[in-house]
């Protein structure tokens, strides 16, 4: 049986940042996210007025190895559809990085908007705080 569970501690929502970046060359929008509730789930607003609005999934788990460790990620995106009656729209992505050593930051990008620009994930993971800070899919990932 597949168990979902979630660790107590969150995220930390100073350790990462979204920002708004049109294809076409457009200005880049700062974003303001705020966690929903105790889930990994962020509201994202994106712009002055917050014109540019998402929710994301974020879950970070660190999976130890052998030679090393490995973090998965799972960025996905919703956006509103294009009228209030229309169902959202998903995107989604998961990350595996195998790593020897402690990472400074990352940048992921997750397409939206049909791909006419990209909500930019910039994460500075605390090396201490990410074992901790972690939501758990099922102990079967690290074997």
């Amino acid at each position: 049986m597949f168990l979902l569970f979630f660790a107590v501690q969150a995220l930390a929502s100073d350790h990462f940042s979204f920002r708004y970046q049109p294809a076409e060359g457009a200005p880049e929008l700062a974003c303001r996210h705020e966690q929903i509730r105790d889930l990994p789930d962020w509201r994202v607003a994106c712009g002055e007025d917050g014109q540019k609005k998402f929710t994301v999934h974020l879950v970070v788990r660190e999976i130890p190895r052998d030679s090393g460790r490995a973090l998965e990620i799972l960025y996905w995106v919703t956006e509103p559809g294009p009228t209030d009656r229309s169902p959202p729209i998903f995107h989604s992505s998961t990350f595996w990085l195998r790593l020897k050593g402690e990472p400074e930051s990352f940048v992921l990008s997750q397409g939206v908007e049909n791909d006419y620009a990209s909500l930019v994930l910039d994460w500075r993971p605390p090396s201490e705080n990410i074992a901790r800070a972690q939501y758990a899919f099922g102990d079967f990932l690290a074997k």
